[in-house]
């Protein structure tokens, strides 16, 4: 669906909307684009401890939630059931491990907790003209940035990377054969190649629904492109250079074009298969015809039917206890490669449903109307079927986020409410 005017064009009406001077306009755009920038690059506080920015600003957020309603002020009624739902959720979680043990086993509750109001100013600064764009190009940054991150591991310097606080001091070393030789795999900022390989590959859907607002030019796209496939190179990662190619066949092929444009964009996607037959996938082709591939294959296939049927048994979650059950099912395997199971086995399976459903509705709301939030939705579909990724704090934002937005908002994504 072509927009009536650009992402650009809505911007500058922003700047020149009465009571909004320059200063005030740059320095909300300003907010905003560190805002986006610090969900997928969330450093540490302090090296070596657990506490991060986004913590932090989690824990001011509430206050602000808690002072804004003491005066007076109003917050959006649909946007606040919705996650209010994901806070009952939550809290019958956590409620469930203090009476199954007596205290708090596990953290992810409290994070999950943390990430409702961070999701719900990320669903305000989405839907107003003059920080939509500086909100989307900071997480496209935060993805460069962990990029960065993963670079210096792999050149050797991962104790700076702790002591500057931009990965855990638990950070653990990762290995992968590829052909007879061991390569180093580093975690990057969120303790493990996947997670870090998948956050890196958000730059590409989010490039994806910049273009398609028109707040990006086509071009742009190649920089997506090239920070995911070094992201997979660099990590040894195969999910994120998967997701990539659907993406853009979507996007290349999808409804709302003229027939140049389709063509254009079916051309630039040739191109592009034919330069990766050429160089080869990211990782080289050893690492991608493993024959270990196989056995790694049906061993996520045994956890995937172990945890469905732990969840037919405890629709509420075991929380941190369901790893000990998934391996005595499954014979010594401990998770569940995919982010759902993981959810429904840790938090239960009403907030699995719940998250799941918001997010699939954002992903197949881009047959009608293409926005940043269904590519980040589909990419997000994509990626959580082959690892738990809702462990990254990045995730829990993301999904709560879409679950906070309304599939078909009453508002344009290059304009203010309507209201």
């Amino acid at each position: 669906m072509t927009l009536a005017t650009t992402g650009a064009e809505a911007d500058s009406r922003a700047a020149g909307a009465p009571g909004n001077s320059p200063l005030a306009w740059r320095l909300k755009r300003l907010a905003a684009g560190l805002v986006g920038f610090s969900v997928f690059f969330n450093v540490y506080l302090r090296p070596g401890s657990g506490v991060r920015v986004g913590d932090a600003m989690a824990f001011l957020l509430w206050g602000g939630v808690a002072f804004w309603l003491l005066t007076g002020r109003r917050l959006d009624v649909r946007v606040v059931v919705r996650l209010a739902l994901a806070l009952a959720c939550i809290l019958v979680w956590e409620l469930r491990d203090l009476t199954r043990t007596g205290g708090m086993t596990d953290t992810f509750p409290v994070r999950w907790i943390m990430a409702v109001p961070v999701a719900y100013l990320l669903w305000r600064l989405a839907s107003l003209a003059s920080t939509r764009h500086p909100l989307l190009l900071g997480l496209f940054w935060g993805a460069v940035a962990n990029l960065l991150v993963v670079a210096v591991q792999k050149a050797g310097y991962t104790p700076l990377t702790i002591q500057l606080g931009l990965a855990s001091a638990e950070t653990a070393s990762w290995w992968a054969r590829v052909g007879s030789q061991i390569t180093v795999r580093p975690a990057g900022m969120w303790g493990h190649p996947n997670a870090s390989s998948g956050i890196i590959a958000m730059a590409v859907p989010v490039v994806l629904g910049l273009v398609d607002e028109r707040r990006l030019r086509t071009p742009w796209l190649l920089a997506g492109l090239l920070v995911a496939a070094l992201g997979s190179a660099l990590t040894l990662t195969r999910s994120g250079a998967v997701i990539a190619l659907p993406l853009l066949a979507f996007w290349a092929v999808g409804s709302g074009q003229s027939r140049r444009q389709r063509w254009t964009r079916i051309g630039l996607m040739s191109g592009l298969a034919v330069v990766a037959l050429i160089i080869g996938p990211p990782g080289g082709w050893e690492r991608w015809t493993d024959p270990e591939t196989g056995s790694n294959v049906s061993g996520r296939m045994e956890a995937v039917r172990a945890s469905l049927y732990l969840m037919t048994e405890h629709p509420m979650g075991l929380g941190r206890e369901y790893q000990e059950a998934l391996a005595q099912r499954t014979g010594g395997v401990e998770a569940t490669h995919n982010a759902w199971l993981y959810l429904g086995l840790t938090g239960g399976v009403p907030l699995a449903l719940l998250v799941l459903a918001a997010v699939a509705a954002h992903a197949f709301g881009l047959l009608r109307r293409r926005t940043t939030e269904g590519w980040l939705a589909l990419a997000f579909l994509g990626l959580t079927m082959f690892e738990e990724y809702f462990r990254a704090t990045a995730f829990q934002i993301l999904s709560l986020w879409l679950l906070a937005s309304p599939v078909r908002p009453d508002r344009s994504p290059t304009g203010d409410p309507t209201e």
